[in-house]
């Protein structure tokens, strides 16, 4: 997979934009009408929405109907740390890592055979290690927090048609059918 590191300079968001050190505000707990929240970052997350919804949140000065309330993203993970099962220590949960059951092998994970993860081959580029993304665990903040922290944050950005094929992924994995039961209930 080809990786195109981004050599202009600017703050233009982008579909397939990597993001290092993406806080998330999250409730930890609600006490009748006081909610906890807490700040939850992570090292790695990929920009999933649209150029062209990006490209029109910029124009939302005049029409405000167009205003983007936050942007899509999926945290990316280590792959050796995903399979091992450290991944999310720093968010403060546990994994059983990626080697289980329900998850495939490590090649199988490598060649995207699994629907719900998505590796990115950073490695190959000489820019990160081997990434992977876990489509459970996508979340929105505001397009206006990454506009402003982009050009510190900004590691690499996917190439055509490599950002349409992650995008496109996670949406057949949004879209799936639902179990009756959960799987890690069978």
């Amino acid at each position: 997979m080809k990786i195109m590191l981004l050599e202009r300079p600017g703050d233009e968001l982008r579909q397939g934009d990597i993001l290092r050190n993406i806080d998330f505000p999250a409730y930890r707990s609600i006490d009748g009408d006081q909610a906890t929240l807490s700040i939850l970052r992570f090292p790695r997350a990929v920009v999933l929405s649209q150029d062209c919804d990006l490209a029109s949140d910029l124009l939302s000065v005049e029409k405000q109907d167009i205003r983007l309330v936050s942007v899509l993203m999926a945290p990316l993970y280590e792959m050796s740390d995903a399979a091992d099962g450290n991944h999310l220590r720093g968010l403060g949960m546990h994994s059983d890592g990626l080697r289980g059951k329900n998850s495939g092998s490590g090649k199988d994970l490598r060649q995207n055979a699994n629907p719900r993860y998505h590796c990115l081959p950073l490695s190959q580029a000489g820019i990160d290690p081997d990434l992977i993304a876990d489509f459970k665990h996508y979340f929105s903040v505001s397009a206006d927090y990454l506009r402003a922290v982009r050009r510190r944050a900004i590691v690499a950005s996917l190439n055509v048609p490599y950002r349409e094929d992650l995008c496109q992924r996670f949406a057949a994995y949004l879209t799936r059918i639902g179990l009756e039961k959960p799987i890690y209930a069978q």
